[in-house]
């Protein structure tokens, strides 16, 4: 990450991270995650992308983790969600989507961050930024990640699954599994009508269009329909050269 050696700033992140005292480097560096989702520093979307570019590289260090950046980045998304003025202000737009990426990015492979990132509250939050923006473009661990729930052992660890299903390159079997979990949630819920959340769908469908596991039935959903569009637009011919016979014979 970038640094600044006139930076004045004392809640800087990246004059944190290079602080060469660790017990310090530490301390500041959880106090900038505490201070970040109540602060206007214009300074948070390069911030923000430096972690999001650090989650990537480094996915299993514990460090950020172990210092709050969860509970920060749910703090985040759910001010995006809140605040609308904030939001707009600034490049502070970019900043749900960072902190999103963040989670994906440091859930993906461990299931003990998975843990810590529920348990910091981001559930909540994502589910509320994907839903208000369901063309988001989100990775699959984060979109897993909301599917997971405290209730249900088998939500819970869905996206672990998926993950590595899809590191195996096994869609069907993803596929399946999320089925399950559709499932489950349906026999669970006593309403008559129940809510499938629009990501669970959105996995179900890239994981379809993966597998071709339905393109027969597709393919015939398909066959049947330009039929119908035909068969309809023949009989809107038909229609009219009976309308202009009836017509021609009263001259």
């Amino acid at each position: 990450m970038p640094t600044d050696d006139t930076c004045t700033n004392g809640s800087c992140l990246f004059c944190s991270i290079n602080e060469p005292d660790p017990s310090l480097r530490k301390a500041r560096i959880a106090r900038c995650f505490k201070e970040m989702p109540v602060g206007d520093d214009q300074e948070h979307v390069l911030a923000l992308s430096g972690l999001w570019n650090t989650a990537m590289n480094q996915p299993d260090d514990p460090e950020f983790p172990s210092l709050g950046i969860f509970q920060c980045m749910a703090k985040l998304i759910d001010r995006g969600v809140s605040d609308k003025d904030w939001l707009f202000r600034d490049q502070n737009i970019y900043i749900p989507y960072y902190a999103a990426h963040v989670i994906g990015s440091y859930t993906m492979n461990k299931s003990q961050f998975a843990d810590m990132a529920i348990k910091s509250g981001v559930k909540l939050p994502l589910m509320e930024l994907t839903e208000r923006e369901p063309e988001l473009v989100i990775s699959d661990a984060t979109r897993a990640l909301c599917l997971s729930s405290q209730a249900s052992p088998h939500g819970k660890s869905l996206w672990r699954r998926s993950q590595a299903y899809e590191m195996k390159g096994l869609a069907k079997e993803s596929l399946m599994d999320c089925l399950k979990f559709v499932n489950g949630r349906v026999n669970l819920e006593k309403t008559k009508h129940v809510k499938i959340p629009y990501y669970a769908v959105r996995m179900i469908n890239k994981q379809m269009n993966a597998t071709w596991l339905f393109a027969a039935a597709k393919s015939k959903r398909y066959d049947d329909h330009k039929e119908a569009r035909k068969s309809m637009g023949q009989h809107q011919v038909d229609s009219e050269m009976r309308t202009a016979v009836e017509e021609g014979s009263h001259w």
